[in-house]
This record gives C-alpha cells, sequence and structure tokens, in this order.
C-alpha cells in the first residue's frame, strides 16, 4: 500500500505540498499573514494613556492609535462587547460621525498634553459632531461591559450598566 500522498519535507525542512489544494491553502495562509501584519502596523496598541478630566487623572488602558484608513472607518460595524478604544491624532479638526455604528460611545476631544477639552456621548447614526474648543486628539470610548469603568469615571453615575 502506497501511503504517499503529494506532501512532503524539502531539504530546507520546510513543508511542501504537491497537489494545487495545497498551493491554494498556502496562499490563503500567506494572504492571512499579510493581512495581519498590515492590520498590527494600522493599529498600533498603546497600553496605557494617561488623561486629565476635571483636574483628575485617568488611565485608559489598551487604546489603538489609529492611521488614516483607521480614522475612515473608526468604530463602524464593529460588535459593541468587541470594539476597542480608539485614538485619533488630528493635524486640523475635524468632525466625526457615527454612521453605522450600531451602539452609543462617548468622544473625547484632547489637547496636547492630554487633558480633556470636551466629551460628548454620541448616538448611533448621527451625522455630524464636532468640537469648537482647539484639540489634537479625539479618543471613541464604547458605551459597553466591556469598558464600564473608563465610561463611569468619564460619564459619572448617570451610566447604568
Amino acid at each position: 500500500m502506497n501511503n504517499y500522498n503529494g506532501n512532503r519535507l524539502n531539504f530546507n525542512g520546510n513543508y511542501h505540498d504537491d497537489n494545487l489544494n495545497g498551493y491554494a491553502s498556502g496562499m490563503a495562509l500567506a494572504t492571512k499573514i499579510l493581512i495581519i501584519k498590515w492590520l498590527k502596523e494600522i493599529m498600533k496598541l498603546i497600553k496605557k494613556l494617561k488623561i486629565g478630566l476635571d483636574g483628575k487623572h485617568i488611565i485608559v488602558k489598551n487604546v489603538f492609535l489609529e492611521d488614516k484608513l483607521g480614522k475612515f472607518i473608526g468604530l463602524m460595524f464593529s460588535e459593541r462587547e468587541k470594539a476597542p478604544i480608539l485614538l485619533f491624532e488630528m493635524k486640523k479638526p475635524a468632525s466625526i460621525h457615527s454612521f453605522f455604528v450600531f451602539f452609543p460611545f462617548i468622544a473625547l476631544w484632547l489637547d496636547d498634553k492630554n487633558h480633556v477639552v470636551k466629551w460628548k456621548i454620541v448616538r448611533p447614526f448621527t451625522f455630524y459632531v464636532s468640537c469648537k474648543g482647539k484639540f489634537s486628539k479625539i479618543i471613541e470610548v464604547p458605551i459597553s461591559r466591556r469598558h464600564y469603568d473608563i465610561v463611569k469615571l468619564i460619564v459619572g453615575e448617570r451610566f447604568k450598566n
């Protein structure tokens, strides 16, 4: 009985598949690896971000710094409990919207020293939200069980789980 199925190790110790299906699955794996690398470049994780709010300091953990594409997408099409906290650095004043965001979130406008200039609860499918003060960063915090502690610190006791 011949047990050869077209798969073998080559001289470099790498797995090789003689079948076309193996080639296709190898291409899919390579594509997945490229997408993961691309996402890691786009979404840079900041472990802790210290922000000032009403004279006190708040530590926001696991904030993703977004690039140009991330600024366009933001929280759109995210699930409430899986949505991360996003940080956008702005070179010039900009407004935000919540089209295709199916849950409310808190928008925080920060100055250069990470002090909150303004915050607002943004409802789903809001056309235009802006800040008249001078700011250099925007943080979007999804209102969810996952981010309950930070939401409670910002909003206060008005927030009910």
